[in-house]
């Protein structure tokens, strides 16, 4: 895996004023082969922001971190897929912790939470070229000025839980030269040690939380996300193993 010194990050780092997404973008570069290995777009304004299953990502003009950086996965330092979305989901909430003194934990899969509200979200979206994962476009949006949102979201913002008005610009700055370094530093965490972190700040962690299963309301027990990346519950004294879009929480 090739990355560009240190000392050209910030030519690696690229605004947008407007764009529809930026993992579109990214996307739409490597499939053009105009994409470089660490690249990052960040934007003022997302017109049609995703989150996971095509689920929409409202933001307010110039509020918050939204920004899509672009990495060739190896398989010396990713065994899976999962094995990337918890590496970077631990990244992101550590990133935000350092800005909060609430606890920052991740809601299964990648959703950052702060006080039972979202606070960000990350979207992994993979390109692959037959069975050799060429790249891997990460996309993380952080609520970082934002006052009002939509009540459905359940969301909140670093400034409303601090009190301070912050600079997102320079925050995504950070955050992908953090992302870099992680990778150019050649960190290998072991799986049952990311597995291991990756459970502390496991969201509802042993709470019961209500949950729509085979759309069916069901009162859950939240105990642990597995080696394979599913969600382990206890439902009724039953146990049940869920995959990635099989559950809606009712929060």
């Amino acid at each position: 895996m090739s990355f560009q010194p240190a000392d050209t990050l910030k030519a690696q780092f690229h605004i947008l004023n407007s764009v529809d997404s930026t993992n579109n973008y990214a996307i739409g570069r490597i499939n053009d082969g105009l994409a470089c290995p660490g690249e990052a777009w960040f934007t003022e304004e997302q017109t049609a922001g995703r989150g996971q299953f095509g689920k929409s990502w409202t933001s307010e003009y110039g509020a918050n971190v939204l920004m899509s950086v672009v990495i060739e996965p190896n398989q010396a330092l990713f065994e899976d897929q999962f094995h990337c979305n918890m590496d970077i989901s631990l990244l992101v909430r550590d990133f935000i912790q350092k800005m909060t003194s609430s606890p920052v934990l991740i809601k299964w899969p990648n959703d950052i939470y702060i006080n039972d509200r979202k606070a960000g979200g990350i979207l992994i979206e993979s390109k692959f070229q037959g069975k050799i994962w060429k790249w891997a476009v990460i996309g993380v949006g952080i609520n970082v000025n934002q006052q009002h949102f939509e009540p459905d979201l359940h969301a909140v913002s670093l400034c409303t839980l601090t009190d301070e008005v912050m600079e997102p610009k320079s925050m995504a700055m950070d955050l992908h030269k953090e992302i870099l370094e992680f990778f150019q530093n050649g960190n290998k965490l072991d799986t049952e040690g990311t597995l291991s972190r990756y459970n502390r700040f496991l969201f509802r962690k042993g709470d019961e939380v209500r949950l729509i299963i085979d759309d069916m309301s069901q009162l859950c027990k939240i105990r642990e996300v597995d080696q394979n990346g599913y969600l382990n519950i206890e439902c009724g004294g039953k146990l049940r193993k869920l995959k990635n879009g099989e559950v809606i929480w009712k929060l």
